[in-house]
């Protein structure tokens, strides 16, 4: 069996389960092509990966992981798995319809992890364009009861643990104040330029891990500005990764890994594949990490401007609330 670092790293969930610090996102990853790359991934030493229902490719991610198991390549218990609750299914009478297609989409019996993906509800698919009546904005009695729900299928053993994902700190109290089963993660936008220290300060002092998601800036994201910043040409990263004949991807992840967060990295390239697992093995001195620190701009590249009119941008993210807790 190859494998060159399976759980090499882990961190540790409030539920006591070891998670990998490093894992394979499949977002924006095609049916036709995940299949192989999952594959690839787990003979190279992944065993983590992170899905969604609204991905639209879990069903060929199973077909994957159950081939790969019954051809004796790794175990599944060797594996952590993660999805989402899509917010077409954040309803009372819809969450146990979507853990089981997703159980069953991906050909698994549990799941190491289960998110809430984003903090709102979608009645039904945009009319048009411009079309928001669609969106539910977040509101704390639903969520509560979504997350009771929640709780009830992690105590039947379907899910091993459950989590947020794009919660802001405001609305992860709601949580907390409401829940017997506490978040064992909140996945976030986290990268050099968006560094999260007020949530990941937060995070810490509730024992919940912070998920990094786009750790490279995910540049193929299909919600571009010209002003956006570009994480993987900043001059402090290219000059660390000239010292370490690292490359500044490898620097941006072994950045964050640092700091005991999970990072999702996402690609389908082999070599980057192999890359990307690769900064495991780096280790940045004091100053590096403090050179990389200074870079922060606190700048939110997915900004979910598919909620207005309903919630403006500061709203949403409950950007006022965590300034106050920063100060």
């Amino acid at each position: 069996m190859k494998c060159l670092r399976p759980l090499a790293r882990r961190l540790t969930l409030n539920t006591g389960a070891a998670i990998p610090t490093l894992g394979l996102g499949t977002w924006q990853s095609e049916p036709q092509v995940i299949g192989p790359v999952i594959r690839h991934a787990i003979e190279e030493g992944y065993r983590h990966f992170d899905c969604a229902a609204m991905y639209k490719n879990e069903a060929e991610i199973g077909r994957a992981y159950k081939s790969i198991i019954n051809d004796g390549l790794c175990r599944r218990e060797d594996l952590f798995i993660t999805s989402k609750l899509s917010p077409y299914d954040l309803f009372p009478d819809k969450i146990n319809d979507a853990v089981n297609k997703t159980l069953s989409d991906l050909k698994l019996d549990y799941l190491d992890l289960y998110l809430i993906h984003w903090p709102h509800r979608i009645k039904y698919p945009p009319l048009n364009t411009t079309d928001t009546s669609h969106v539910e904005p977040y509101k704390e009695n639903w969520m509560k009861d979504a997350w009771i729900i929640l709780e009830n299928i992690f105590k039947e053993g379907r899910l091993k643990a459950i989590g947020l994902s794009n919660f802001s700190i405001k609305k992860m109290e709601h949580i907390l104040s409401n829940s017997t089963v506490k978040p064992a993660v909140n996945q976030v936008e986290n990268h050099i330029y968006f560094q999260q220290a007020v949530m990941k300060k937060y995070l810490d002092s509730k024992e919940i891990l912070m998920q990094s998601y786009s750790p490279l800036g995910s540049p193929q994201r299909s919600s571009t500005a010209a002003e956006d910043p570009t994480v993987l040409s900043d001059p402090v990263v290219k000059r660390i990764a000239d010292t370490h004949n690292a490359t500044p991807a490898q620097i941006c992840i072994a950045f964050l890994l640092r700091d005991n967060k999970v990072v999702l990295a996402k690609s389908v390239n082999p070599i980057r594949l192999k890359s990307n697992l690769n900064s495991l093995d780096i280790q940045l001195t004091e100053q590096d990490y403090k050179d990389i620190t200074a870079v922060d701009k606190n700048y939110r590249l997915f900004r979910a401007r598919f909620l207005r009119p309903y919630s403006t941008y500061k709203n949403f993210w409950d950007e006022d609330f965590e300034a106050e807790l920063s100060n």
